[in-house]
């Protein structure tokens, strides 16, 4: 028997966009029966009611091979087309082209909700979700114990899960895919709703995978669990491969050599972004003065941010930014909203907003920012990923002419030592 598990051959699915349609919109009534009548016209006409759709293609062309026991990582910005593969392979959307083979039982864990009739109880839902994998009422009793007790739900099990909150719905989730013996797990970026313990558990349940000859394939923008969980790791970019399957650090080092290259791109024409959108950040410098225009910085020197907004005029928001490492591990964060400071657009609907941190004391390295514009009531107006990257240089932090010795950590606070 072939020691592949899943085979990927030039994999592709295009949706189709109604042109001018907002994404993300529901249409009304009106608009739908508009929409009908158009249509049926065109056709009757001998025109094409397809000619005001545009193609999408989510994913192109992919072809890989897994075999049995690997642990492989997919990572890629916001739209590459990685949560569209886990799909395909999990058969939830059929291909546009191409085909997928998959040998063996796969569970799969992809959002929240996902495999689960909200009216059902939690131990239902095991049930239901026991019988959809073909296991026998005899297999289910020898697990459910420890799908209880990995989830942590155990006083909510009767309970419909409609009203669990994300996090117990996670757990339970997460419990049953990884328990009910799938011979291939697949799993989106569902655990970042859960907190850092489950995290830590659901992370040891997937590394201790090989030893049962399980077959692990995983999506994060975490690149420090991708690192410690995977042995491989593929990139995609614009629903293409990137980077082939690969050892998984020279995957995490593609990726972030192309996530600098995005960074460097027009903040005003940046797709790869979320939110309501009514703020919108359009424009971004870093420098470690008011006036440079050179994304370079020394440790200990101050690290300037500018923003520039634009929206209905007056409209009010905070904005905020978090400072990632190589590894995606947030170092640093800083809010408008912490700092006291009321930010609201013009008359002419923009306001150029700067940031200061007095003194950058971390190690040099390369340094990515996450940036958020967000309304007074909490709703996120704009979220970009990766908008802009700076490099920190060594400096003379201690005014002794002495650097740190070199080694893995990030952070330099000021320090005073004396001999007592």
């Amino acid at each position: 028997m072939s020691d592949i598990v899943i085979e990927a051959e030039g994999l592709s699915k295009c949706y189709l966009i109604p042109t001018g349609e907002v994404q993300g919109r529901y249409r009304t009534l009106r608009e739908t029966l508009a929409r009908g009548v158009s249509d049926f016209a065109s056709r009757i006409s001998g025109g094409s009611a397809t000619k005001t759709d545009r193609e999408f293609w989510a994913l192109r062309d992919v072809s890989f091979r897994i075999a049995r026991g690997e642990r492989v990582g997919i990572i890629g910005a916001n739209g590459a087309g990685k949560s569209t593969l886990l799909k395909l392979l999990s058969r939830i959307v059929a291909p546009t082209r191409g085909r997928a083979r998959v040998r063996g039982r796969l569970s799969a864990l992809l959002e929240v909700g996902t495999g689960f009739h909200p009216e059902l109880t939690g131990a239902e839902n095991i049930r239901l979700n026991a019988a959809l994998l073909g296991m026998s009422s005899v297999e289910l009793s020898r697990v459910y114990d420890a799908i209880v007790d990995f989830s942590g739900v155990s006083e909510h099990l009767n309970v419909p899960v409609k009203r669990y909150s994300s996090g117990m719905y996670t757990r339970l989730a997460f419990a049953v895919a990884a328990h009910l013996e799938p011979e291939i797990l697949i799993v989106d970026e569902v655990l970042a709703v859960g907190d850092a313990a489950f995290q830590r558990k659901c992370i040891d349940r997937m590394q201790s995978a090989e030893r049962h000859a399980q077959t692990v394939v995983f999506v994060s923008h975490n690149m420090a669990i991708v690192s410690s969980l995977c042995t491989t790791a593929m990139v995609l970019h614009r629903g293409e491969i990137h980077t082939p399957l690969c050892p998984v650090d020279e995957a995490v080092a593609r990726y972030n050599a192309l996530t600098l290259d995005s960074s460097n791109s027009d903040l005003a024409n940046r797709v790869d972004r979320r939110g309501k959108g009514d703020v919108r950040i359009v424009g971004m410098t870093i420098g470690s003065t008011e006036m440079s225009q050179d994304p370079t910085v020394r440790s200990g020197d101050p690290l300037m941010l500018r923003f520039t907004l634009s929206g209905p005029p007056g409209a009010s928001v905070a904005v905020m930014f978090a400072i990632t490492n190589d590894w995606a591990h947030t170092v640093a964060y800083c809010g408008s909203d912490n700092a006291g400071c009321q930010i609201n657009l013009n008359s002419k609907g923009s306001a150029l907003v700067q940031a200061k941190i007095p003194a950058f004391r971390f190690a040099a390295g390369s340094y990515m920012v996450n940036v958020a514009a967000v309304g007074p009531t909490g709703e996120i107006q704009d979220w970009i990923q990766s908008a802009a990257s700076f490099r920190c240089e060594w400096g003379d932090l201690f005014g002794n002419g002495t650097l740190p010795a070199p080694g893995h950590f990030c952070a330099l606070p000021e320090q005073d030592w004396k001999v007592l």
